[in-house]
């Protein structure tokens, strides 16, 4: 059952005004808010004093599982508004539920729109479900509850001027997270509150990101699917294992030292740090960490050889790329387009002719990038399509670089890191390697990237410094990470890389090329 309707046939005990049987003004101003035009139906249970006991109504319908899926099927049209900003506003609308419930949201590629629970879109006037948008005002969205077909599906009224940024107070348009938010309660099975301030109230409120869903809300969705964790008061006996006497620590105990990743001058230790980025630039590997670089040259690494890299010295980005901050920490990322290099760093990029500077800084929102992002983790130009991608937190973009003076990242993106199967989430560097293959890294670890299957050719990473360091490997505790921990992972198994399996694989590779489509992405 869609959130839709006659707004006339609203129950006037919602608005809170007294019912004369003619329409005064009071009802008038009520009528022309902007509101959900699902029914409004009071529900609750009395006291034996006649006290309401809640507030807020359960339809009936519910998901039978707590990891729900949603997707944005269909983005608005407005050219004002990208698709990046659209699902953050989706993501935090989901996010105020899953803070006070068992349930978990994830978000599905484009590709698997179909899949999802929650299918989202943004449509005008007539659009197929019997339940046509008004145009501006009254009417903003609706929503149908929990179901098959077109159960738990949002759809947004695309006349309205939807405001993405709360940080926005001149806008005169409607905040798609306080719209959004609201109706994920009816897709969740909640119906209309009478409770003014409560998410589920009727009539439009404004709410950010940074509001606490309100307690009829948190009562109404703990009703549906149960409690986040125990109430208070709960006195479910709880199993307390036995209780093993534990020697007294002693009291002059020998000082504990953290491990260090510099050297006694302040560098990056080569055999045991993680990338801040890495990039193949005029064929030669560059590794960054800190406000340094080691570069391993051309000759050396055609021959596959592990480069004994243990005694070579990382020197000073800004000494050798001279316009880059002289003062600055670190490079978030790194990647090399024809003769240009182009470096990330924070909000802001620069763009280099081998070591000349030619632009910069430029700030991220130049490339239509939104102004949420903080930097960018990786950067690499993708062997199969030859287009460049962007990696920051949960997303990426893909980059139309090929006007050196105008880099904007391409309509419908950004989009979520889901497609790049096993890949983390928040990876430190990408890396598109000679073989043509594409490695990404994280903490002290990498993993491979398959193109033809669109996913990691193991879930198990490698060490990055034996191999991309020439070091010497040492046995750590076996384990396999978890795809999107946001943590640095140091269980690993170490993987030995031979020259001859080396190479026989990029050669099987490459024939396979010539035989199979690869996944656009």
């Amino acid at each position: 059952m869609p959130c839709y309707g006659n707004v006339p046939n609203f129950n006037y005990r919602f608005g809170h005004i007294n019912v004369t049987g003619v329409i005064d003004e009071d009802t008038r101003r009520l009528m022309a808010k902007p509101r959900c035009g699902v029914p409004d139906r009071l529900a609750g249970q009395f006291n034996s004093r006649r006290h309401r006991m809640k507030r807020y109504t359960v339809q009936g319908q519910k998901w039978d599982v707590t990891d729900i899926t949603w997707s944005l099927k269909k983005r608005s049209a407005d050219p004002r508004i990208s698709e990046g900003d659209i699902i953050r506003e989706l993501r935090n609308a989901f996010n105020i539920w899953e803070g006070a419930s068992r349930l978990t949201f994830r978000e599905l590629p484009y590709r698997d729109a179909d899949k999802a629970h929650i299918q989202i879109i943004f449509e005008k006037g007539q659009h197929n479900d019997l339940y046509p948008f008004d145009g501006k005002g009254s009417i903003l969205a609706h929503a149908f509850f929990p179901g098959s077909g077109q159960g738990g599906d949002v759809h947004f009224d695309d006349d309205e001027i939807w405001q993405v940024d709360s940080r926005d107070t001149e806008s005169k348009g409607t905040r798609l997270f306080a719209v959004a938010a609201h109706e994920f309660g009816h897709s969740l099975g909640l119906s209309h509150s009478d409770v003014e301030g409560s998410l589920m109230y009727p009539w439009y409120q404004t709410f950010d990101e940074n509001t606490r869903l309100p307690q009829d809300d948190e009562r109404g969705i703990e009703a549906i699917y149960g409690w986040k964790k125990s109430p208070k008061g709960d006195r479910t006996p709880q199993y307390k294992p036995p209780v093993k006497e534990v020697p007294a620590p002693d009291p002059n105990p020998p000082p504990i030292y953290p491990p260090t990743h510099e050297d006694k001058y302040g560098r990056p230790k080569t055999c045991d740090t993680s990338y801040d980025a890495i990039s193949l630039i005029r064929q030669d590997l560059f590794i960054f960490k800190g406000r340094y670089f080691w570069r391993f040259p051309n000759n050396e690494l055609n021959k596959n050889k592990a480069v004994k890299s243990e005694n070579i010295l990382p020197s000073e980005t800004h000494s050798f790329w001279k316009g880059l901050p002289e003062d600055l920490t670190h490079v978030d990322a790194v990647y090399e387009r024809g003769e240009i290099v182009v470096f990330f760093i924070g909000k802001n990029y620069w763009i280099f002719n081998a070591n000349k500077k030619k632009a910069g800084p430029i700030p991220l929102t130049r490339m239509k990038i939104s102004e949420t992002i903080d930097k960018i983790d990786g950067a690499m130009t993708w062997g199969h399509n030859d287009k460049t991608y962007l990696f920051s937190g949960s997303q990426y973009w893909r980059l139309d670089d090929s006007n050196h003076r105008n880099f904007e990242v391409e309509p419908d993106y950004p989009r979520d890191m889901y497609v790049w199967k096993g890949v983390p989430y928040n990876i430190d560097s990408v890396l598109r390697w000679t073989d043509n293959h594409v490695y990404f890294f994280k903490g002290k670890v990498y993993w491979k990237f398959d193109d033809r299957r669109m996913q990691v050719a193991s879930e198990v990473p490698t060490l990055s410094a034996p191999f991309w360091m020439g070091c010497t490997s040492e046995p750590i505790p076996k384990g396999k990470p978890r795809t999107g921990d946001t943590s640095t992972s140091s269980s690993c198994r170490t993987v030995l890389h031979l020259p001859v399996l080396y190479s026989s694989t990029v050669l099987l590779f490459g024939a396979l090329r010539l035989y199979f489509h690869f996944v656009n992405c």
